[in-house]
């Protein structure tokens, strides 16, 4: 673990890891920094930081508001599998009709970094751990998964077809934040 003094006083700690990857990233999905660097790099990891100082401490802080928030929630621990699925595949049937789309194949697996995602063919992929999460909750993922079908990217575009079901989608992702920590808390306690 190291560490970098932000421009404020406050010290930054971080987990440098090498990958075969293109590019430098920064990752916060558990909750700490880590920053990927391809394994080639030449500039050191406290640059990529300083450069991106701004993202980092605005998502730092959401995590953090996202933690306290989550002590006051309580996740869903008697669903079944069984459920869940039904749940999903009835609001895929609803929302894509609503929107007049086609997906592809939809599956389920345990994701480590996301709730869900939407492949270039159209095929839509649940994590699994969204059984743990409220109804309004999930149906926002999903029709979150199906506006991906028309806009591949988290633009402009892709905000205000968001907009037309979901007006306050801020707030959905937030809870997503919320509900990510709080689920990983659940799981790190019961192993």
């Amino acid at each position: 673990m190291s560490r970098i003094r932000n421009k404020s006083p406050k010290l930054l700690n971080f987990t440098v890891r090498y990958r075969n990857v293109k590019y430098a990233r920064l990752e916060l999905t558990t909750g700490r920094l880590v920053v990927i660097l391809p394994k080639t790099y030449q500039s050191s990891a406290e640059e990529v930081i300083q450069k991106h100082i701004r993202w980092v401490m605005a998502k730092a802080r959401a995590i953090n508001s996202a933690l306290r928030k989550a002590d006051r929630k309580k996740i869903v621990s008697d669903r079944t599998e069984e459920s869940f699925r039904n749940f999903v595949f009835r609001k895929v049937r609803q929302y894509s009709e609503e929107l007049a789309l086609k997906p592809g194949v939809v599956y389920f697996r345990k994701m480590k970094t996301k709730w869900g995602s939407c492949s270039c063919r159209g095929n839509l992929m649940f994590n699994r751990l969204l059984k743990f999460l409220p109804n309004s909750v999930i149906s926002y993922v999903v029709f979150h998964e199906l506006v991906h079908l028309r806009h591949r990217k988290h633009g402009k575009s892709f905000w205000q077809a968001m907009r037309l079901k979901y007006k306050n989608w801020e707030k959905y992702e937030e809870k997503l934040l919320m509900y990510w920590f709080l689920l990983h808390k659940h799981l790190t306690e019961t192993k």
